[in-house]
């Protein structure tokens, strides 16, 4: 991978080592050309090395323009918004004579609307029309404008209300070369949320409105795409697999195949065919080595064929594999969620056990989840707030069922003091009294050192959480005592 980066370097910088200003200028367009290759492969920074030599070595030119403008886009997610705003105003003054700046400011606006920023968006578009209302884009502002106002309705889950809105902005702007390019951004939006139908319906509209445009290809492959995970989604799992394998013969030289694949294994694991997701992800990881999306399936297959040997009751596997996985990526920033899901696999089969399992399999299975959590309690960043809750609290039910009350009194203390609007926080503060009242039981603890403390943990669900679903039983246990 090194020396394929240092050759393509030398190739970047070969091309604009030219001797003509014209070879100049072509050779700049392959360098932009390959820049974008970079960004769209995933590799942001081999793109914006490229980019950043483009402004350069052309620097005022409308080449730099672009150079400098994609890399704004890509700082969208990265940077603040001061920041942006300020590498805006920026290219506002370095090319205010350059007659592109308006389509270069549209593509910014277009970048917001990517990464999910409508109101970012939306008030540069609207910079634009204000500012530029003599020039040539303004017609593509307009539209931008239109498109991320639906794109916001939809983020809203006010499906009714964009449903209208697109069809306004396809009676307004009909005929307009831009009006496929923002149909298929607002069918790209229902996809990444799987209202895969409205999708479709989308898609197949930018094929009509233009059947040789550039915005076809991309909207086939995309319906090509959407009829697997209908599929998937109603559970047609054997016409889905024979669907998967018409569609990468038909698409086998599309450069978005990785990703589309990726995206199918990742709605099997929804569906939880977790089998079927890790074949399909150990597939892009082989076939792709060098891609981005490879390169995550090859954390992302033996994490789904740990789940698949778990699910499939296969639990010595499992357990050798899960071992693998953790000396292969402990390191790597999703191990954490992993580690938690593979738990949480446990701690189903733990739940739902057969009844007529051998004895003590349940207890087992307990075990094997609160050891899956143990492992990352501690190291569970605060960005993952949710994750580390459910982690502390269910590890403090299995701590319960495996009669380890003490830990499992610590466990759900810790998420009454760190999450109190956790939604089973009600949950781990009568887990505690049940607790002690098992201590005591049990004569682990007097029953004058346990009673203080169930009456002081039943009294707090009764009054903090009046109306929780164990508050009644809180109460009739006070009542006794």
């Amino acid at each position: 991978m090194f020396q394929r980066i240092t050759v393509m370097c030398i190739v970047v910088f070969s091309l604009l080592a030219c001797v003509t200003p014209q070879g100049c200028f072509a050779d700049a367009v392959e360098v932009l050309e390959q820049a974008k290759a970079y960004k769209n492969s995933g590799n942001q920074q081999l793109a914006q090395q490229t980019y950043n030599t483009v402004a350069a070595s052309y620097p005022g030119s409308g080449y730099a323009l672009t150079a400098k403008s994609e890399i704004t886009i890509m700082s969208i997610s990265a940077k603040t918004d001061s920041q942006v705003q300020a590498e805006i105003n920026s290219l506002k003054l370095e090319f205010s004579g350059n007659a592109n700046l308006p389509a270069a400011l549209c593509n910014i606006a277009a970048g917001y609307a990517w990464a999910g920023k409508y109101q970012q968006g939306a008030d540069l578009y609207q910079q634009i029309i204000q500012d530029y209302p003599a020039s040539g884009t303004i017609a593509k502002a307009q539209i931008g404008a239109a498109r991320i106002n639906a794109l916001s309705l939809i983020k809203s889950g006010d499906y009714t209300t964009a449903k209208t809105e697109v069809q306004q902005m396809i009676s307004s702007f009909s005929g307009s070369e831009y009006l496929p390019a923002a149909l298929y951004h607002i069918a790209r939006k229902y996809q990444w949320i799987r209202e895969f139908d409205q999708a479709k319906g989308l898609l197949q509209q930018v094929i009509q409105l233009d059947p040789q445009g550039p915005e076809v290809g991309r909207a086939a492959f995309d319906i090509e795409q959407i009829e697997v995970l209908l599929l998937l989604k109603a559970g047609e799992f054997a016409q889905a697999g024979a669907k998967i394998e018409q569609f990468r013969q038909t698409f086998s030289a599309n450069m978005g195949l990785p990703v589309a694949l990726y995206h199918l294994a990742q709605e099997y694991e929804r569906q939880a065919r977790y089998e079927n997701a890790s074949n399909l992800y150990q597939q892009v990881s082989t076939q792709y080595p060098d891609n981005f999306t490879g390169q995550r399936s090859q954390f992302d297959y033996p994490r789904t064929a740990v789940l698949s040997l778990i699910q499939g009751g296969d639990y010595t596997a499992a357990g050798d594999e899960a071992g693998k996985f953790k000396a292969n990526f402990s390191s790597n920033p999703a191990f954490t969620k992993a580690m938690f899901n593979i738990g949480e696999e446990y701690y189903k089969k733990a739940v739902f056990s057969d009844p007529n399992a051998p004895a003590g399999q349940a207890k087992q299975l307990y075990q094997k989840a609160l050891t899956a959590w143990e492992a990352i309690i501690g190291q569970l960043p605060q960005s993952e707030a949710v994750i580390a809750a459910h982690t502390y609290f269910f590890s403090a039910v299995s701590c319960r069922y495996l009669d380890k009350y003490n830990e499992a009194i610590v466990y759900s203390q810790h998420v009454i003091d760190n999450w109190p609007d956790y939604q089973y926080v009600w949950h781990a503060q009568f887990l505690i009294g049940n607790c002690y009242e098992s201590l005591r039981n049990t004569r682990v603890i007097p029953a004058s050192e346990a009673d203080p403390k169930i009456r002081q943990a039943y009294t707090a669900v009764v009054e903090k959480y009046p109306d929780c679903p164990l508050a009644a039983s809180a109460r009739l246990i006070l009542e006794q005592m």
